[in-house]
């Protein structure tokens, strides 16, 4: 499948808030970075919010392609168990800085906070569930807390110890009378 332009600039703009933070993510830097006049990006994104707008969609497609391979299909093809063990399993891993930046970004935007919610809700991973079945919520919140870790801790996790942690939580998924 060919890469569009729109999905070139988009990789290349969470290149930059990966090396520069969100602060560097400005037209100018990101027409240096792409080699696309200004003109040309506001074509594309008539607004830092469309870019980031855009930027988070990428990430969820991203994402949600991720967990479709993990589960061995779509939420709507695979059980509870399987949509929550792919989950678990994707977000073990550490974030990049720039998933990390536009994650925290989105609380700050009803819509992209509402797109995220929406996978995380088809995937079972809601907090609507914590009554019902808390084990659910919970390890959604060790996989964030996994993806997390490394930006936070002062030792990131080696990935024998991520393993570790990983097949514990999917024990106790499978714990679960689901």
């Amino acid at each position: 499948m060919r890469t569009s332009k729109k999905q070139l600039l988009i990789k290349t703009a969470l290149e930059l808030v990966e090396k520069h933070g969100l602060d560097g993510l400005t037209y100018e830097a990101l027409s240096q970075a792409s080699g696309l006049s200004k003109s040309g990006l506001i074509y594309h994104f008539p607004s830092r919010d469309a870019l980031l707008k855009d930027m988070n969609q990428f990430m969820i497609e991203d994402f949600e392609q991720q967990l479709i391979a993990t589960a061995g299909g779509t939420a709507d093809e695979v059980d509870l168990l399987n949509r929550l063990k792919a989950t678990l399993i994707v977000l073990s891993r550490s974030a990049t800085r720039a998933e990390l930046l536009l994650s925290l970004e989105i609380h700050n935007n009803t819509e992209l906070h509402d797109a995220w919610d929406n996978i995380f809700y088809r995937w079972g991973c809601h907090q609507d569930g914590i009554d019902k079945e808390p084990i659910f919520y919970l390890c959604k919140v060790i996989a964030d807390g996994m993806w997390l870790h490394d930006h936070i801790s002062t030792a990131p996790l080696t990935q024998q110890h991520r393993e570790k942690l990983i097949a514990t939580a999917l024990a106790l998924l499978d714990s679960t009378n689901i």
